[in-house]
C-alpha cells in the first residue's frame, strides 16, 4: 500500500518552452504558467495522494480538474491538418529523460487511420516532452505506396520503415515484395504474396517487432515504459502518461521493476497490445538473435508448420519462444505480468440506448456531480463512474460497446487501450472522452495478475469507512 498512495509531480527540465501550440510561450507567459503550476502543486499536496484524489499533470501540458472539450485542450497545428514534423534526428539526450514511447504497427494504406491518430489520442504526447510516438510500416521501395510514405513522413516525422538499424531483418527477409501484411498470405508454406516459402518466412512478424526496439536504442528512444500497439487502436494517453509518471517518481523495489502487459492469449498475448518496461525492450535491442536468444526451437526448424501465424504476441507462449524463460537463462532478467484484461469494479453498467444512438456528441464542460448516499443505504460509498468493459478492449464491435458506455465521458479514468476501432470511432472518442480526474492506478503495473486492481479496492474501502467521520462527507467522497 506504500508504493499505492506515494505519488509525485513530475516536472523535468524546468525552463523549456511548452509545445502545446505552435510558438514558444514568451517570459510573462511562462511566468504565470510558473505561478499556476505551483499554485496547483500545493493543492494536490494539500489533499493528499490517495487513490482518487489527484489529477492529470504530466510534464508540458497544464493540469486540470473539470472536464472540458479535448479539441480546446489540445488544438490539431497546421491549421487543422496536423501536428507540427516530429525532430527525428539529433534529439541528443531524448533516451535517457523520455518516459514514455509508444510503437504504432500500421499499413501503408491506413493513412485515414493515421490521420485519425494524429489528431486525437497522439496530440497529448506531442505536448509532453516526456512521451513519443512512431508508425512502424514496413515497406520497401517497390511500389507506388513507398513514395507516398515518404512523402507522408516529410510532413509529419513520425513514420518509421526498414532500415539498417535493424540488420537481421536485411538479413533475413531479402524479397522486397514481401511485407508485414502479406507475410501469412496463403499458401504462404509454398509461396504466397509473390514470395516462394524460405525458412525464416515464418519468424517475419516476430522479427519486425522486434525491430521496434532495435530501432529507440539505435535512435536513442530507450524509454522507461514502452507501448507497442497497432493503428486501429485508441490510446487514452493522458492516462497512460498519469500512471507512467507516478511510476517513475517511485522509489520501486527491483524485484517489482519489470513487467510485461497485453491481451493474455493462452499463457502468450494477443499482438495488438504489449506494454513493456525498458530493461526487457534493451534485452531484445541488444541481443536478439544471438545464439540462446533467437527463439531456436522454432529459428532451427526447418518444418513450417509450428511457425504458422507466429507473432511477436504470441512468441511469448512456453510452446513458442517462451520469452520469460529465455530472458532468465540468456540476460538474467525477471518480470512480473500484471493483468489489464479485467474487470473488479462495481461499474453502473451501460446506457439503455440503442446502438444508432450515441450518448452525446460534445459533452458541455460541467463537473461531475457530488455523489450522494443511496436510499436506505447504510454505507457510505464512492460513486464510481467507471466503463462496464475492462481496461482494455480487443473486439471487432469496440466502436459499437463504447456508444454504449453509461458515463462515456468518464471512460479513460479507468481504460488504457480500445482495440479494432475505425477512424470514425478514433474521432468519437476523442471528442465524447473528455473526463480528465485521473487516478493513481500504480498498484496494478507492480503487482503480478490482479492483484494491483484488488490492492485499489482495498483502499478505497478504507476511504469509504472513514467518510463516516468526514466532516463533509461530499466531498471526502468526491472523485
Amino acid at each position: 500500500m506504500e508504493l499505492l498512495q506515494r505519488t509525485a509531480m513530475m516536472v523535468d527540465g524546468g525552463g523549456q518552452a511548452w509545445r502545446g501550440g505552435d510558438q514558444e510561450w514568451g517570459p510573462a507567459k511562462t511566468l504565470v504558467v510558473l505561478v499556476l503550476t505551483l499554485l496547483l502543486l500545493g493543492e494536490v499536496s494539500g489533499s493528499g495522494s490517495q487513490f482518487g484524489t489527484d489529477w492529470s499533470a504530466f510534464e508540458g501540458v497544464l493540469p486540470s480538474k473539470t472536464r472540458g472539450d479535448n479539441g480546446q485542450r489540445f488544438p490539431p497545428r497546421l491549421n487543422g491538418t496536423g501536428p507540427t514534423p516530429l525532430c527525428v534526428s539529433g534529439d541528443k539526450d531524448r533516451g535517457e529523460n523520455l518516459t514514455l514511447l509508444v510503437s504504432i504497427t500500421s499499413a501503408a494504406s491506413q493513412v485515414a487511420l493515421r490521420e485519425a491518430i494524429r489528431q486525437t489520442w497522439a496530440l497529448p504526447c506531442m505536448a509532453s516532452p516526456a512521451c513519443e510516438y512512431r508508425f512502424f510500416v514496413d515497406i520497401m521501395n517497390v511500389t507506388e505506396a513507398y513514395a507516398a510514405i515518404l512523402h507522408e513522413n516529410n510532413t509529419y516525422g513520425d513514420i518509421v520503415i526498414r532500415g539498417t538499424y535493424c540488420p537481421h531483418m536485411e538479413e533475413r527477409h531479402t524479397f522486397p515484395a514481401l511485407n508485414y501484411g502479406n507475410t501469412f498470405k496463403r499458401p504462404w508454406v509454398y509461396g504466397g504474396g509473390g514470395v516462394p516459402y524460405y525458412h525464416f518466412r515464418g519468424l517475419y512478424k516476430l522479427d519486425w517487432k522486434i525491430c521496434h526496439s532495435k530501432w529507440a536504442y539505435a535512435m536513442n528512444r530507450l524509454a522507461l515504459y514502452h507501448v507497442y500497439t497497432e493503428d486501429d487502436s485508441y490510446l487514452c494517453m493522458e492516462n497512460l502518461l498519469h500512471q507512467f509518471l507516478h511510476l517513475r517518481s517511485l522509489n520501486v523495489p527491483p524485484n517489482m521493476r519489470n513487467w510485461r502487459m497485453g491481451d493474455p492469449k493462452w499463457d502468450g498475448y494477443d499482438d495488438n497490445l504489449s506494454f513493456l518496461t525498458q530493461d526487457i525492450v534493451r534485452a531484445f535491442a541488444l541481443h536478439y538473435p544471438e545464439s540462446g536468444f533467437n527463439c531456436s526451437k522454432l529459428a532451427d526448424d526447418g518444418n513450417p508448420a509450428p511457425k504458422v501465424h507466429l507473432t511477436w504476441g504470441n512468441s511469448f507462449m512456453s510452446r513458442a519462444c517462451d520469452w520469460r524463460n529465455a530472458l532468465q537463462q540468456h540476460c538474467n532478467l525477471t518480470y512480473s505480468t500484471p493483468w489489464l484484461w479485467t474487470r473488479v469494479f462495481q461499474c453502473p453498467g451501460l446506457a439503455p440506448l440503442p446502438l444508432t444512438v450515441n450518448t452525446t456528441s460534445r459533452p458541455s464542460p460541467v463537473p461531475t456531480a457530488a455523489p450522494t448516499l443511496p436510499a436506505n443505504s447504510t454505507r457510505l460509498k464512492i460513486d464510481l463512474l467507471c466503463p462496464a468493459t475492462a481496461s482494455t478492449i480487443h473486439n471487432h464491435d469496440a466502436g459499437r460497446f463504447v456508444r454504449y458506455e453509461k458515463h462515456i465521458e468518464h471512460y479513460c479514468e479507468f481504460n488504457f487501450v480500445v482495440h479494432k476501432v475505425s477512424d470514425v470511432d478514433i474521432r468519437f472518442l476523442w471528442d465524447n472522452v473528455t473526463g480528465h480526474d485521473y487516478h493513481n492506478l500504480t498498484a496494478v503495473f507492480l503487482n503480478d495478475g490482479t492483484g494491483g486492481w484488488h490492492e485499489i479496492l482495498h483502499t478505497i474501502a478504507r476511504k469509504e469507512e472513514t467518510c463516516h467521520t468526514a466532516a463533509n462527507v461530499t466531498d471526502c467522497l468526491r472523485w
